[in-house]
């Protein structure tokens, strides 16, 4: 036996079957992380698409909408900065019915965005998110609301 026989780590010692046997679960392995630690386009990783929704549909059929992504139309009624619970700010619009059947009856619901579009009280605006009769973000809970993923200017039919 030669000295040099112990130093070479590649060099493999039996049939091939065998060493195919020893190194098929680092293959595995391998192929596991390329496929589902790399975002490969894959309808596996593909968004539903926005479903357009008054915010009177909401109010009256909330359980239909429940983690579904949506698009809503209406006029801000107010904004407000905050933080969360840990420190990192961000929006909570309250958004009307742009143009409310009656006027007594007010429909509202609460955005929550992490972004901070150009927006102020009175802008007619549409809201893409998903719809949440109940959940956490930004580490508190709120009741009926939207988790904008887009906020932009609406503009009002003639």
């Amino acid at each position: 036996m030669r000295a040099n026989d112990n130093k070479n780590p590649l060099k493999f010692k039996g049939d091939p079957l065998t060493c195919f046997q020893n190194f098929f679960p680092s293959l595995l392995l391998f192929v596991f992380v390329l496929v589902f630690f790399f975002k490969l386009p894959s309808p596996l990783f593909a968004k539903e698409l926005p479903t357009p929704v008054s915010i009177k549909a909401l109010a009256e059929d909330e359980t239909r909408f429940d983690g579904h992504r949506i698009i809503v139309s209406g006029r801000v009624q107010s904004i407000f900065m905050q933080r969360g619970r840990l420190g990192s700010p961000y929006l909570k619009i309250i958004l009307e019915e742009n143009r409310p059947n009656n006027k007594t009856e007010i429909l509202l619901v609460e955005v929550i965005s992490t972004d901070f579009p150009k927006i102020k009280s009175g802008d007619d605006i549409l809201v893409q998110g998903n719809y949440r009769i109940s959940g956490e973000r930004v580490g508190r809970i709120f009741p009926h609301y939207i988790d904008a993923e887009i906020i932009v200017y609406d503009i009002p039919e003639v």
